[in-house]
């Protein structure tokens, strides 16, 4: 008998449907908006599908909460209804491995080193930055007529590079906080930041939400907590790393030129030509939910984030300059008010293994 090869948690899917398609013998396919690996074939998608819509429906006869979970020997399949009558699935491999050796010898699949709650967060961290991205997918049918290509193409865009950069292996409780780290600051500073932002916002009308960083801690933000909660791992885990090092490649070839302290937007202020590169996010918890450009400009390791209601016309290089022009000076002048006070309080002794959660009833 052939042993068993040891294997780490690994995905065995991905994918997404809609209950109201492809109800028609033959036409089943039509459901399926997206599914991981793309070369699967037909026959295996129309299965996993077919089980997960079994498995939806035979849960519902027990309880009416949604189904999020199933446990088998092998693996762990997870679904979430982001939206009604969309589902997202992700099936993951088990790890294979020994025994833990004080219960027994040998290997076996280590179901117990997989927490549910963990990739349920993860599922849902992928639906919500998809949103950011795309906007809601019921909203994207809409606009076509229920036609379902361009949202097919969306979903295909984002998910083959999200899933790419996906660290299954690296999640653990944090995840399922999705915590965001506070800067702890006196009244004063707290208020000077406040005032801050409030002038930006009156100078700029048309900013319409900012929120403002110091060393990927938040200060202020006038967004909804769960905006801000994707919008910050999108701005501290994607936005700042690509600026540091863009910055730092344009240093070392010596291309000052090419530095901007817009970490989103031109690429530099003194071009004569200019292609608008600022992201697109959609604002879900706010008045006016839509899509937004997000500016994010950075001096030193302070970061403000404007936001700018989306329209035909792109962003005008003159208002990079004088966002520039306006808040580069203040800016500094933050930066020096709150090391100020970081310096005069004491910093608590290093507790790397320690976590502390804010929560806020």
């Amino acid at each position: 008998m052939t042993q068993k090869t040891p294997s780490k948690l690994s995905p065995k899917n991905f994918f997404i449907y809609n209950v109201c398609y492809g109800e028609t013998e033959g036409q089943e396919e039509e459901k399926i908006l997206f599914f991981h690996p793309r070369d699967a074939n037909v026959d295996v998608k129309m299965r996993e599908v077919g089980l997960s819509e079994a498995i939806v429906k035979f849960a519902e006869n027990f309880d009416k909460a949604e189904c999020d979970a199933l446990h088998t020997k092998k693996t762990r399949k997870l679904f979430l209804q982001p939206e009604p009558n969309f589902w997202m699935i992700m099936t993951l491999n088990v790890p294979y491995g020994p025994r833990s050796s004080d219960v027994l010898e040998g290997s076996d699949y280590l179901g117990g080193d997989v927490e549910t709650a963990v990739y349920q967060a993860v599922l849902k961290q992928a639906y919500s930055t998809a949103r950011l991205f795309i906007g809601p997918f019921q909203s994207i049918l809409d606009a076509q007529n229920g036609d379902t290509t361009v949202l097919k193409k969306k979903l295909d865009d984002f998910f083959k590079r999200y899933l790419l950069d996906l660290r299954l292996a690296e999640c653990d409780i944090l995840n399922v906080f999705d915590g965001v780290q506070f800067l702890p600051l006196d009244r004063t500073t707290f208020l000077r930041s406040q005032c801050f932002v409030n002038l930006v916002e009156a100078t700029f009308p048309t900013v319409s939400h900012s929120l403002l960083l110091y060393d990927s801690n938040l200060v202020w933000s006038g967004l909804n907590p769960e905006d801000v909660q994707v919008v910050y791992r999108y701005v501290c885990n994607s936005l700042l790393p690509k600026h540091l090092k863009a910055n730092y490649l344009a240093k070392s070839s010596g291309s000052n030129a090419r530095l901007t302290r817009f970490v989103t937007g031109p690429d530099c202020l003194v071009d004569m030509v200019y292609s608008d590169k600022t992201p697109k996010v959609y604002l879900d918890k706010i008045q006016r939910p839509g899509f937004f450009h997000l500016i994010v400009y950075k001096v030193q390791d302070l970061v403000i984030c404007l936001f700018l209601p989306k329209n035909k016309d792109p962003l005008r290089l003159e208002l990079y300059r004088q966002l520039d022009a306006f808040l580069y000076e203040r800016m500094s002048e933050l930066i020096t008010e709150i090391k100020s006070y970081k310096k005069s309080t004491p910093e608590p002794p290093e507790a790397p293994d320690t976590r502390y959660v804010y929560f806020n009833t």
